[in-house]
């Protein structure tokens, strides 16, 4: 009681601007300290993913970057979900199609997340997503994470789903333009194997087979893929040089190696007035060096998202490779394999015309609201 009664004493004497000053540092003191208990005394989250690509690296991304003690990471490719224990855990994110569709086909996922926040996060909005949110409505509390152009899509496409998913018992954080992130930002050395890259006029990021929202598959002929590539052979200026950067979806899995040489020329072809190099994973590149084709094994890609490129190389790549896109600093000029595709070419749209702003950041921010 003295202590108090000596601070009002002291207050009252002091100029009413001192005051002001007083009370609101005192203010954000509280509040600081509010918000470290009630960060300390919360569990870390539960990252649930699955698969090697994309979304998996994108996880591990948003779990190194936590700010709040250490998540535990889950990829169903190796744990089932009946081994996951989700007592421990108040909030529980699930990153990508390919775990969305895993918790859906569980039939443990109501008991795992029930009561709890679930932050969703999918670069497509496709019908599993949507089957699983119904399933879950009630159930949990959900902070969904989707790109500004997937949640446009859905609202000219079906507005009864739009309205479902923007109902109050929802967040919805779509204001950002891109996918997550799947490399940290960090910048290492630069291997010996990626130096020549450093001179390429040109960069060409080709992707290939995937399936679209509504679960259709799409697997490119090589006629397609060389439609595709025509109108950056009409940019590109004769005589110089094109690093092609293969996405493991440039091969179908039922490929032959014949059939396989077979596309790798039809691009050259494409691009017979320049000097081309194709660069491939170790995986890709076992069946073809007994043939005589410019190929390369590439660095890896957080290799190649890392690297400082010289200003005046020039970089295009397809849309169906939507992380890229967040993780490649210098600007690119995107193109689609298949021009109808209404997904890819709003994606593109808002990464020309809006700033460019992953999905990552809010993520690490809302995730657990």
């Amino acid at each position: 009681m003295y202590i108090i009664r000596g601070d009002i004493i002291h207050i009252f004497e002091i100029r009413a601007d001192d005051m002001y000053t007083t009370i609101r540092n005192t203010a954000l003191a509280m509040v600081a300290c509010f918000s470290y208990i009630a960060h300390a005394s919360t569990h870390p989250p539960l990252i649930i993913t699955r698969g090697a690509g994309g979304d998996a690296s994108g996880a591990t991304v948003i779990h190194d970057n936590w700010r709040h003690g250490t998540p535990d990471l889950v990829n169903l490719t190796d744990i089932p979900i009946d081994k996951i224990r989700p007592e421990k855990y108040s909030c529980v994110l699930i990153i990508g199609q390919g775990a969305i569709k895993e918790m859906l086909l569980a039939n443990n996922a109501s008991a795992i997340l029930s009561g709890k926040t679930v932050g969703l996060y999918s670069h497509l909005i496709d019908q599993n997503t949507l089957r699983l949110l119904r399933q879950l409505q009630n159930k949990v509390r959900f902070n969904l994470f989707f790109t500004r152009s997937q949640i446009t899509l859905l609202k000219l496409r079906n507005i009864s789903e739009y309205n479902f998913l923007s109902s109050k018992v929802n967040n919805v954080w779509g204001q950002d333009s891109l996918a997550i992130e799947t490399v940290a930002p960090d910048r290492g050395n630069i291997p010996e194997k990626a130096l020549p890259l450093k001179t390429t006029d040109y960069v060409i990021w080709l992707g290939g087979n995937y399936t679209t929202s509504s679960g259709t598959q799409r697997i490119f002929t090589n006629d397609q893929i060389v439609v595709a590539l025509k109108p950056l052979h009409n940019v590109i200026s004769p005589n110089a040089s094109i690093a092609i950067m293969l996405s493991p979806r440039f091969f179908d899995n039922s490929m032959s190696k014949e059939a396989k040489v077979k596309r790798l020329k039809a691009v050259l072809n494409t691009f017979s007035r320049n000097r081309v190099t194709f660069y491939m994973s170790k995986e890709m590149l076992a069946n073809l060096k007994e043939f005589d084709l410019p190929v390369q094994l590439s660095p890896s890609y957080a290799e190649l998202m890392r690297m400082p490129w010289a200003s005046a190389t020039r970089h295009f790549a397809s849309v169906d490779q939507y992380n890229l896109f967040a993780d490649l600093i210098p600007k690119v000029t995107p193109f689609l394999l298949e021009p109808n595709d209404a997904d890819q070419a709003l994606y593109a749209t808002d990464y020309l015309n809006t700033r460019r702003v992953s999905l990552t950041q809010n993520i690490l921010n809302h995730g657990c609201d």
